[in-house]
């Protein structure tokens, strides 16, 4: 599963996001059970 900001993304949005972040970036946190990856969260990081 993906995520921005807590919401459930596709990869076309996590795409959009990163091409109209103008003020900031998208900090990548992977939640992983074991070794695999569950999850993949972009949180949006304002400098």
């Amino acid at each position: 599963m993906l995520t921005i900001n807590g919401a459930r993304s596709s990869t076309e949005d996590i795409v959009h996001a990163y091409a109209v972040a103008e003020q900031g970036t998208y900090m990548r946190d992977y939640i992983e059970n074991d070794g695999v990856i569950h999850q993949v969260d972009f949180i949006y990081v304002k400098d």
